[in-house]
């Protein structure tokens, strides 16, 4: 006999949902437009409080996809849309929406993406939600537009008491220190610093004309297939990320090719790029940091009026400069007994003797350790009243395994 039980509904992702919508059901919503689903009523009230102000703002960055409404349909949800902005990055079809040609055009869509994260990060928001899901590209003739969708987790946090919600699917866009599962001591700095990350693999994307991520698992290539099979995606993604920037000059060298000459053409995006993808979240550039270099960078070459040429003299020294910065230290593998201790040394041979490399890789793995600098004061005054933190060190903390059941 055929069951009658009808089975339980997939959980829709947190962030973009893209749906169709009636017209007339809706209050006026285009059947096109964008939807996002708030987690409940309280996080829908504070993110309508937030897109109604950035829509007011003059200052608005021009990287968001337009607001539209919100609407609360009570126990069917709680919605924001947002005018319809193209296709989605990840499927958005490179060689086919913008000419490889076209600096002009890539360059502002990375200008956009970073001034519209660095317009949250400047009141204090992390978005903690951009992947290639949650950033579309609309193509225009012969130009594209870079639209953000939304404003992220930011509003959540403050609301609802709780961290953020991983996109589904979007291993290959988040930062390592999300990946290796440790606990993740949630103070602004380390936030900020995740969306840092994503942020520097959406710009590589777009320098390289490749909608997927530098990081993004391939099976039965970069990973053998039973590694693949018994490491968990999360895990593997990780590893793939260790692996890649080992050999940093081999990712840079890739994503210049593949997008035609573009980044060694711009040699300050070398340096944004290797200062976003640093294994060390204390070590990453912040997202306002890297706007300013980039608007800055585009002035001065727009004001000169000369095309950009690739200088194999000026790129060089940047890509041994993004060694030192995006390659991690090596781990050596554990041992089961101790090595025997070395004979000490007199001190007028330690003045004038070079470091050992071990006594070199052992500085270098305190110095990129994932902690997160300590602060004296609760560095989330906005979200104290509703968030339990350490009474230690004012900071609220949780795990990754309370993210993701969350």
């Amino acid at each position: 006999l055929r069951s009658r039980v009808r089975p339980r509904p997939r959980p829709r992702p947190r962030h973009v949902v893209a749906m169709a919508v009636k017209e007339s059901a809706a209050g006026g919503i285009p059947p096109d437009a964008l939807v996002t689903q708030a987690v409940d009523e309280p996080t829908w009230k504070e993110e309508r409080r937030r897109l109604l102000e950035m829509r007011n703002d003059p200052s608005l960055p021009v990287g968001f996809a337009r607001y539209l409404r919100s609407v609360n349909m009570g126990g069917k949800g709680s919605y924001h849309a947002f005018e319809a902005s193209g296709e989605v990055f990840e499927d958005f079809v490179w060689s086919e929406g913008i000419p490889t040609d076209s600096d002009e055009v890539r360059l502002q869509m990375i200008a956009d993406l970073l001034e519209a994260v660095a317009y949250l990060h400047d009141q204090g928001l992390p978005h903690l939600g951009l992947t290639g899901k949650t950033v579309y590209i609309k193509p225009d003739a012969d130009s594209a537009q870079l639209k953000v969708v939304g404003i992220g987790a930011g509003p959540q946090l403050i609301a609802a008491s709780r961290p953020f919600q991983l996109a589904e699917g979007s291993w290959a866009y988040q930062p390592p220190e999300v990946l290796r599962s440790a606990v993740i001591q949630s103070n602004l700095p380390a936030l900020l610093a995740m969306d840092a990350w994503t942020t520097g693999v959406l710009v590589a994307g777009i320098a390289a004309n490749d909608a997927r991520s530098p990081f993004a698992l391939l099976k039965g290539g970069d990973f053998a297939l039973p590694n693949f099979l018994f490491n968990s995606e999360q895990s593997a993604t990780y590893e793939r990320i260790v692996e890649v920037l080992n050999e940093p000059g081999k990712l840079l060298r890739r994503i210049d090719k593949r997008g035609g000459g573009f980044l060694f053409r711009h040699p300050w995006l070398i340096q944004v790029i290797s200062t976003l993808l640093v294994l060390s979240p204390n070590e990453r550039i912040g997202v306002p940091e890297a706007f300013d270099v980039a608007a800055k960078s585009i002035r001065i070459q727009k004001a000169s009026a000369t095309p950009a040429a690739t200088d194999a003299a000026a790129v060089e020294p940047l890509l041994q400069t993004a060694q030192a910065t995006m390659a991690p230290p090596a781990v050596a593998a554990p041992q089961e007994a101790p090595e025997a201790p070395a004979v000490p040394e007199s001190k007028d041979d330690d003045k004038t003797k070079p470091e050992s490399r071990d006594q070199v890789i052992d500085k270098a793995l305190q110095s990129m350790a994932p902690a997160v600098v300590p602060t004296k004061d609760n560095e989330l005054p906005q979200f104290s009243p509703s968030v339990k933190a350490d009474k230690a060190s004012g900071e609220p903390f949780r795990s990754l395994e309370a993210i993701l059941n969350i």
